[in-house]
């Protein structure tokens, strides 16, 4: 049994990997869609080293900030671009409504498996609870990439999600969770009941760069929650700032100003990077990212997990998607809300 793996980002990665093993896939060859982020590029290859994964690894560079005769182009060359393998039991694919990952995976007619993509899988399947790909806009941006003989997008009658959400989400007929239980990841821990160091780790998210909150609100509301921990830990315990990805020079010089708060760039994803680790923060704070989920999955009780609230003026956007993803982790059985900071 063979699978081809569509990716473009580690946590896609991760999540596809425990699909494989969860599925029972023993040969995989795996497409990378990489905006040029060399952090991304180099944690995936990490990822496949730690893990052991045998495959081989097919990059795709995509263009940034494309003008639509542009993405056209480069849709047109994915054409091209189709591995030489004659069938593939299964594609995996890392996000669905990406543009670029639905037209390669429409080059293969086989079943189709989603994976998580952080947060946005919640707005995923809610899109395809409500109209999905059958409202009139779409109607038309099919009419026209079909007048391009493009496929763009992953219309089908049904949908298989291999999710983590599987349990937290209601979904209708044509929608079917696979429980992403990160069985796989689990069974690479071997230590446990690790030695606590006296700090804490805080979850830097692309909030600023993506233009969710000003740079200002952001600073504000990390001093915030410094005041917070200095309250409830000796003051000069250090906060260690775990950076996106995509986080700016510009925003990770003005956290580093902040009084005991250290920026660091780790290796692995965190899901990983605190599987492996020796020693384990007294807490991980954050706000809304979906590593909350992940490591509330993987290491359940071992590791205290804390959400700030952004109250709703803060936000520039996604007001309402944000306040349904805090009120999960206010739900939640392993992971503490505080409200107010």
């Amino acid at each position: 049994m063979k699978a081809k793996l569509i990716i473009a980002s580690p946590l896609q990665l991760i999540n596809a990997i425990e699909a494989k093993e969860y599925l029972g896939i023993k040969n995989i060859d795996i497409t990378f869609f990489s905006d040029g982020n060399f952090t991304n590029e180099r944690q995936i290859a990490l990822l496949l080293e730690k893990l052991k994964i045998e495959t081989t690894l097919a990059t795709i560079k995509i263009p940034k900030n494309p003008s639509f005769l542009k993405r056209v182009l480069f849709l047109k060359k994915l054409n091209k671009k189709k591995s030489n393998v004659d069938t593939y039991e299964y594609v995996i694919i890392g996000h669905f409504r990406s543009i670029y990952q639905a037209s390669y995976a429409n080059l293969y007619d086989t079943k189709y498996i989603f994976l998580d993509d952080g947060t946005r899988t919640l707005d995923d399947i809610a899109f395809l609870n409500m109209f999905g790909y059958n409202t009139t806009a779409y109607k038309l941006k099919k009419l026209l990439y079909g007048f391009l003989l493009l496929k763009p997008y992953l219309i089908s009658k049904e949908y298989t999600f291999f999710s983590y959400y599987a349990k937290k989400v209601q979904v209708k007929g044509h929608i079917h969770l696979l429980e992403n239980n990160f069985s796989f990841i689990k069974q690479q821990r071997i230590k446990k009941g690790l030695k606590v160091e006296k700090k804490i780790a805080f979850v830097g998210q692309s909030l600023v760069d993506s233009k969710l909150v000003t740079l200002d609100s952001y600073i504000i509301l990390l001093k915030d929650i410094d005041r917070h921990y200095r309250k409830e830990y000796e003051k000069g315990i250090t906060i260690e700032y775990y950076a996106h990805r995509n986080e700016s020079d510009e925003v990770l010089e003005l956290i580093e100003k902040i009084p005991n708060w250290k920026i660091i760039k780790n290796e692995l994803p965190l899901e990983l990077h605190f599987l492996f680790s020796s020693q384990f923060p007294e807490e991980v704070g954050l706000f809304f990212s979906s590593v909350a989920e992940t490591l509330s999955i993987i290491l359940g009780n071992e590791l205290r997990l804390r959400s700030f609230f952004i109250p709703s003026d803060k936000l520039l956007y996604r007001k309402e998607e944000i306040e349904n993803l805090f009120e999960a982790n206010r739900n939640s059985e392993n992971i503490q809300l505080v409200s107010n900071y």
